[in-house]
């Protein structure tokens, strides 16, 4: 899978006033060369550059092609303001942090959490952001990354009610998308492997896993309760309920949902090995 738009903004610089643009991808290559002048500045504590940035964007809305890049790089730019990226501080892990350091009270309880990531400071140009994408899918709902890219905002804002409403509606437009699913500037997604998942269960399983790596056990099971409204037939989402379950200790439920994954699929050697796991794992505890 290719990553998200909105992390992969720095390209080799490039002035974006020294050549005249007509296409889409020339404009949206000199946003992104844009931004690597910002990360340059940013780096080197000199002057803001972010107001040529909307000069750009601006220039780019009366005198461009209207595309969907041209709405993923209004997006980045509001999503640029809207967060700070470094080392930082609070209560609550978010759950797309894989390691924290933890900050003990007096009691030797946990006090909060030390980590670099994501802290959002500017809650107007986040929903800006949002909504430039949100317009983006009324036009352009076969652009995959922009439905990852509003999940992974979400995710980051650490409002994971509104990244799995999202997951809700590209589930249900997955169910009648019938064309190929398109990238950045409008490139078809790789031909998978046969074997390999579809891009959008795969985007299910990647968030599936950042929740679960991090404990969020209500909002794994809420996310996979969505998919299998969807696609209550696939082993994938059914093997995902099992292990859910299994991470919380609760062997039966386990079990069970694994079976329920073994009849959809069958032929499926991992999940008939988790099967014969999940059933040692019951008999050792009922010996207990």
């Amino acid at each position: 899978m290719k990553r998200l738009f909105f992390l992969f903004l720095f390209m080799p610089l490039m002035a974006f006033g020294q050549t005249v643009v007509k296409t889409c991808s020339d404009w949206n290559d000199g946003f992104s060369a844009a931004f690597d002048t910002i990360h340059s500045f940013s780096q080197t504590g000199q002057k803001d550059t972010m107001p040529l940035i909307r000069q750009y964007l601006d220039q780019w809305e009366q005198s461009g092609p209207d595309c969907a890049d041209r709405y993923t790089s209004e997006f980045n730019y509001h999503y640029n303001r809207a967060f700070f990226s470094g080392i930082t501080m609070s209560v609550r892990k978010p759950p797309y942090v894989d390691q924290a350091m933890t900050l003990s009270d007096s009691t030797g309880g946990i006090a909060g959490y030390v980590y670099q990531g994501y802290m959002l400071t500017d809650t107007l140009h986040f929903e800006q952001s949002v909504d430039w994408l949100e317009r983006a899918l009324i036009r352009y709902p076969e652009r995959l990354d922009i439905w990852q890219g509003e999940i992974m905002a979400f995710l980051y804002a650490d409002d994971l009610e509104r990244m799995i409403a999202v997951f809700d509606r590209l589930l249900a437009y997955s169910t009648r998308h019938t064309g190929s699913w398109l990238y950045t500037k409008d490139e078809p997604l790789d031909n998978l492997d046969p074997q390999e998942a579809d891009p959008v269960v795969q985007t299910v399983q990647d968030r599936m896993n950042t929740l679960l790596s991090n404990e969020f056990y209500a909002e794994a099971m809420q996310l996979t309760e969505t998919a299998l409204k969807y696609y209550p037939s696939s082993p994938v989402f059914l093997n995902d309920k099992a292990v859910i379950y299994y991470q919380q200790e609760d062997y039966e439920q386990a079990l069970f949902w694994m079976q329920k994954a073994s009849k959809a699929a069958p032929k499926d050697k991992l999940i008939k090995n988790n099967i014969k796991f999940l059933k040692k794992e019951l008999k050792r505890r009922n010996k207990k």
